[in-house]
């Protein structure tokens, strides 16, 4: 298996909803909606596909009469075999001009996105054995109130993308079969909050691909509507392009006992995990062609630290298989969620 790097360069502030629909008529006179700081891993997936699926006549057929999310899924696992990717992984942001990576962390409800680095540093070095204190039966008030203080370090290696947040208002129009112009409908008002990315940086994610994959050689560099908003990106399919990450996987031997989440990690029935981070209920997205929300799903969100300390494990398996892998859960449905980009997980390991 190969790795190549998808780098995703945003050219205007970009809307990543989380769950339910954004719509003023199903949220009365008023509608509010604020973007995520991330993308989860269906919208960067759906978006290629579909891309994909206009531009290869051969996928065409492959994914008609989709009348559930089970044969949406079962969509996703061909045309991802017929393009050989075995496995997306992501996403992180990356600040090119100093090569730092910024990952996701949620050491209460507010999600940071923080140096890497400095997270595995302040973790695993500076305080010893905090999170080691925290996972174990008999954590008491003063590791949590410690674990605070962390987190009010690390804010100073940050990046703070609320500072760069675009907030617009408008009003909702009526459609052009009810007039012929465009007339606003009275009462309905929208604000969007939106995403801005400082321009030095870009969102990645990291493609396994298969040894015949026909992405191997592939020149991949094209303008893609991403998000609600169908916002404009630069997509780019980079196979010489590493960094920290591929760094990480090099060295399979390596043990690691915490793992941190880059994508929600969807979870059937809530098994015995020890983590740090928080449990919630996400949506997998809107389906606009059927007009309805895709299923609702108990998950651990990105940014939420992981406990796993089985040594039976490798991180190149991590890579390859996500988180499920490393605690052994099976599912055929989670095992195409996995292949997408859920579950994706990086190690926190002491750094040199």
């Amino acid at each position: 298996m190969e790795i190549m790097t998808l780098r995703i360069k945003a050219l205007e502030p970009l809307m990543f909803r989380g769950s339910g629909e954004f719509d003023p008529s199903s949220r009365g006179v008023y509608s509010y909606a604020s973007s995520l700081y991330m993308p989860r891993p269906s919208t960067i997936t759906g978006a290629l596909i579909s891309y994909f699926l206009t531009e290869e006549s051969k996928f065409a057929g492959s994914c008609t009469n989709i009348n559930s999310f089970n044969k949406l899924l079962e969509c996703y696992k061909r045309v991802l075999d017929w393009l050989g990717i075995y496995a997306f992984r992501g996403p992180y942001l990356y600040h090119y001009p100093r090569d730092v990576i910024y990952v996701p962390l949620r050491l209460g409800n507010e999600m940071l996105l923080v140096d890497y680095q400095q997270l595995c540093y302040y973790m695993l070095q500076k305080h010893g054995d905090l999170l080691k204190s925290i996972f174990e039966e008999d954590s008491n008030e003063v590791s949590l109130l410690e674990l605070k203080y962390v987190e009010k370090e690390l804010r100073r290696y940050t990046i703070n993308l609320s500072n760069t947040s675009l907030i617009r208002t408008g009003t909702m129009l009526q459609s052009r079969s009810q007039r012929a112009s465009k007339t606003a409908m009275e009462g309905y008002i929208y604000t969007s909050e939106y995403i801005a990315y400082p321009p030095s940086t870009e969102l990645r994610f990291k493609l396994i691909l298969l040894n015949n994959s026909s992405l191997k050689h592939s020149e991949l560099d094209i303008a893609l509507k991403l998000g609600g908003e169908h916002r404009i990106v630069r997509v780019h399919l980079d196979r010489r392009c590493k960094d920290g990450i591929n760094e990480l996987f090099e060295h399979e031997d390596t043990y690691a006992e915490y793992y941190l989440l880059l994508s929600p990690m969807i979870l059937y029935k809530f098994n015995k995990i020890k983590y740090i981070g928080l449990l919630d209920t996400i949506s997998l997205g809107f389906s606009m062609a059927k007009k309805r929300r895709k299923p609702l799903y108990k998950a651990l969100l990105e940014g939420t630290v992981i406990r796993i300390k089985r040594r039976n494990h490798s991180l190149r398996k991590l890579l390859e298989h996500s988180l499920y892998s490393l605690l052994g859960i099976y599912n055929s449905e989670l095992q195409i969620l996995a292949r997408i980009g859920y579950a994706s997980a990086i190690p926190l390991i002491k750094c040199d």
